[in-house]
């Protein structure tokens, strides 16, 4: 039986990033089942949020609290991979204060979840 075992959302305000142990489900296991959670001190969600795009473009985000280039996950509401072909983003600058989104499609919700890096800090 195949069980859903990694869960991004942010659909309560909050961000949640949660990895469970193989054979777990992520969304009704104990506590101790879990790989890796919002709360972990190395992967730390520090900002999230959603971009609305009619249409390709670009949007900036002003970012602050860096002290190393953060770790990005981005989701789209079509269900496309994130690829230079679609969607991407990326960090502008050596003070890591700006988070580019680039739509390269059609009209869509892009979703992202941007982690303090405290590994390369």
């Amino acid at each position: 039986m195949m069980v859903d075992r990694i869960l991004l959302d942010f659909s309560t305000g909050t961000p949640m990033f949660r990895i469970s142990r193989p054979g777990r489900d992520v969304s009704s296991t104990n506590p101790d089942d879990f790989l890796l959670t919002e709360n972990s001190l190395t992967f730390r969600p520090y900002l999230s949020g959603s971009v609305a795009f009619g249409g390709a473009g670009t949007s900036d985000i002003s970012i602050s609290g860096f002290s190393a280039s953060p770790i990005g996950i981005l989701k789209c509401s079509d269900g496309t991979i994130a690829h230079p072909a679609n969607y991407f983003g990326r960090i502008l600058g050596s003070s890591f204060s700006t988070f580019r989104l680039t739509n390269n499609g059609g009209a869509r919700t892009i979703y992202y979840w941007l982690f303090a890096n405290t590994l390369a800090a």
